[in-house]
């Protein structure tokens, strides 16, 4: 996206760290305008940050024509959006920058890994407490220690001493050791 030379990078880094006004950053080179939230004040009040959002996204359709380079520079700015403004919320980021964060590949992955992990988080509770009440059912309260172990289970674990619990005549042919 941003040329990666030596030369550019240390151009970049200056004016990060610097108190360059948006119309220097953009007139040294207007692909910055990624970098724009650094130039205004982080309690800047909401209507006119909106305002500038919009300038913003205007200029970055405008600079980065190619749909990857557009969509990273979209989502770079959004991310410093947050960092820069701790009031907004995600949501709010994405209705100001008119974006859809899940045109981007790395958020979709993210997404997808998040619902991966979402369904075996929810799996495994659903495993654990389908055992405990059949367990209950059928031997009583459960001692503490049991609990415990249930708790910090694996779906595997869980899985096995599920089968095992159809055959077993009280909780050590469950638990045994494996």
């Amino acid at each position: 996206m941003l040329d990666k030379s030596h030369g550019k990078q240390e151009n970049i880094a200056k004016k990060c760290s610097s108190d360059y006004s948006e119309a220097e950053l953009l007139a040294a080179d207007p692909r910055l305008v990624v970098l724009a939230p650094f130039t205004v004040s982080p309690k800047l009040e909401k209507n006119a940050l909106k305002r500038k959002i919009a300038q913003w996204r205007i200029q970055i359709d405008a600079c980065y024509p190619a749909t990857e380079e557009l969509n990273e520079a979209v989502n770079i700015i959004g991310l410093l959006l947050l960092h820069r403004f701790r009031d907004l919320n995600h949501q709010e980021i994405i209705d100001m920058l008119n974006l859809d964060l899940m045109q981007s590949r790395a958020v979709r992955e993210i997404y997808q890994m998040g619902q991966i992990e979402g369904e075996q988080r929810g799996e495994q509770r659903g495993e654990r407490l389908v055992i405990t009440r059949l367990l209950e059912k059928r031997f009583g309260k459960l001692p503490h220690p049991l609990l415990m172990r249930l708790e910090q289970a694996t779906l595997p674990e869980l899985e096995h001493w599920t089968e095992e619990l159809l055959t077993a005549n009280c909780l050590d042919d469950i638990f045994k050791m494996q």
